[in-house]
């Protein structure tokens, strides 16, 4: 399992029996207590966090310019550029395996920008360090930047 394991944005994360075990810890720690999950879960070596998961996430909101259809980046001149909020977390997050249910399962370690997705407010960018509340989905199509994305419901 943990050879297939990636590192967020760079390259792939060796594992060990150590974080194998601390991975098993974190799974049966959030089984136990189903109650929204903070990023501190994950800060004090509890394990990683599940997909598709009601999350809080604490970090800079900043927006990013990249490419879109048609060709997302491979000819510049004439791709749409397209302008997506991200959330720099103050504290990396790991995401753990996924179900058999999803097209990836290999955990992903040292999440450090998450897309956010459905963004809603008063019609203004949102701006500086936020708490923001939503579910936790892996990128799974061209229009996900980030290997994670937040699925956002609200913030504070």
């Amino acid at each position: 399992m943990l050879r297939n394991a990636r590192r967020a944005d760079t390259l792939p994360l060796a594992g060990s029996v150590a974080l194998c075990r601390a991975a098993a810890l974190g799974a049966a720690i959030i089984a136990m207590f189903p109650m929204q999950p903070t990023l501190a879960a994950a800060q004090t070596g509890a394990g990683c966090v599940s997909t598709s998961q009601q999350v809080t996430l604490r970090g800079q909101v900043r927006y990013e310019n990249v490419f879109g259809p048609p060709g997302f980046g491979e000819n510049p001149q004439i791709d749409q550029r397209r302008l997506i909020p991200v959330l720099a977390l103050d504290d990396p997050i790991d995401i753990c395996p996924g179900t058999d249910e999803e097209i990836d399962t290999a955990p992903i370690y040292d999440v450090r920008r998450v897309q956010l997705i459905h963004v809603r407010g008063t019609g203004r960018r949102w701006h500086g360090r936020v708490f923001v509340n939503g579910e936790l989905q892996r990128g799974t199509n061209a229009f996900h930047y980030t290997p994670v994305t937040l699925i956002v419901h609200g913030r504070r």
